[in-house]
C-alpha cells in the first residue's frame, strides 16, 4: 500500500501557490487552515513562508502528541464532573474507566473522539443555528475524511508522532491564531502555546479565543470569526 505523507501534501500545496502566483500576477497570499489544515499550514510555512504574506490558523492540529494528552486529561476532568453532578453518570463512569485504561490516546481511538463529541468538544452548542456545518462535505470531500477507509494508500502521519510545536519559532510572518475556548480535540492550551512559541514579532502575532466555540469557531461564531480575519488581512495587505 502506498503512503501519503505530510511532505507530499506540502509539495502539492506549493504547486497550487505557484499556479496562483503565476495566474494572478504574483498577488499577496494569506494562508488559512483549520484543524488538519493547521498541520499542513505549519509544515508549509517552515519551508516556504517567503511566499506567504500572513498566516491564519484555526484550532490547528500541528501537535497531536501534546493535544491528545491534554484532551485525555480534559475528558477525565469532564467525566468526573458529570458523575458527581449525576448527569448520565453511567455513561460517564464508562468513559472515565476507558480513559483510565488508556493512558495514551491517539488519532485512531474512535472511543476517545466519541466521548469528546458527547462532551460538546466538537461543537460547543450543537443546537446553534448560527451557520449550518456542512458535515457531508467534511466527511466525504475533506483531505482527511471517510475516503481514508477506501483509498489505496495509507496516511503516514495519522498517529501521535506529528509534533511541529518546537519549530514554530522559525515562523516569523504576521500570524493570527484563532481557537475555540471549549475545543476538546485540540485544547485551547495549544493555542496559547502556539502564540507564545511563534517567532513572529509581538506586534505581528495575534491570539483570538472564541468563548462560544469548540473545535470550529469559523462555524460556531461566523460573524466574529470573519471580522477577526478581515481585520487581520486588511491590516497587512498593501
Amino acid at each position: 500500500m502506498e503512503k501519503a505523507t505530510l511532505q507530499q501534501f506540502t509539495d502539492d500545496l506549493d504547486k497550487l501557490v505557484e499556479v496562483i502566483k503565476h495566474k494572478y500576477d504574483n498577488p499577496q497570499l494569506f494562508l488559512m487552515g483549520h484543524s488538519w489544515g493547521g498541520a499542513l499550514g505549519t509544515n508549509y510555512l517552515l519551508q516556504h513562508q517567503d511566499k506567504i504574506k500572513g498566516w491564519i490558523e484555526i484550532d490547528g492540529g500541528h501537535n497531536w502528541s501534546e493535544a491528545n494528552a491534554l484532551a485525555r486529561e480534559k475528558m477525565l476532568d469532564f467525566s468526573q464532573s458529570q458523575i458527581l453532578s449525576g448527569n448520565d453518570a453511567a455513561f460517564w463512569t464508562f468513559a472515565r474507566q476507558w480513559y483510565e485504561e488508556h493512558p495514551v490516546v491517539g488519532i485512531n481511538d474512535n472511543a476517545h473522539y466519541s466521548f469528546v463529541a458527547a462532551a460538546n468538544g466538537y461543537a460547543f452548542n450543537p443546537e446553534s443555528d448560527s451557520l449550518e456545518i456542512p458535515f457531508v462535505d467534511l466527511l466525504f470531500f475533506s483531505p482527511i475524511s471517510t475516503a481514508y477507509f477506501f483509498v489505496p494508500y495509507h496516511f503516514d502521519f495519522l498517529d501521535n508522532r506529528l509534533d511541529l510545536q518546537q519549530q514554530l519559532a522559525q515562523i516569523t510572518i504576521p500570524s493570527l491564531i484563532c481557537w475555540g475556548e471549549h475545543d476538546g480535540v485540540f485544547p485551547v492550551a495549544i493555542g496559547h502555546n502556539t502564540y507564545q512559541q511563534l517567532g513572529s514579532p509581538e506586534h505581528d502575532k495575534y491570539l483570538r479565543i472564541f468563548s462560544f466555540s469548540a473545535h470550529s469557531p469559523n462555524y460556531e461564531e461566523p460573524t466574529a470569526f470573519a471580522n477577526a480575519v478581515l481585520n487581520f488581512v486588511n491590516g497587512y495587505a498593501n
